[in-house]
């Protein structure tokens, strides 16, 4: 409980900031001379998530190069009935 507590906590800090961010950045193109962005950053940045991107996609298991296992979980499914009523 405590843990969900901290979590959620950090996530609304972080939007809140994100906001304040956004809005300071919007304020500077409108009313003051602009914002300076740096390419070579922003490209970094970006490059730098795709990787973690990927890194997250395979190590998860959904990357879809590999065979796939018949894991379905359509209506016919045993899986589908056992989720529906536990007790059958």
């Amino acid at each position: 409980m405590l843990g969900a507590l901290t979590s959620i906590i950090i996530i609304w800090v972080l939007v809140l900031w994100l906001a304040y961010e956004a809005a300071m950045r919007v304020y500077m193109i409108l009313y003051l001379d602009g914002y300076d962005m740096n390419p070579e950053i922003m490209i970094a940045t970006a490059v730098f998530g795709l990787c973690c991107n990927i890194v997250n996609l395979i190590a998860l298991g959904e990357c879809s190069c590999k065979e796939e296992e018949d894991d379905s979980f359509g209506p016919d499914s045993p899986k589908a009935v056992d989720a529906l009523v536990p007790g059958l």
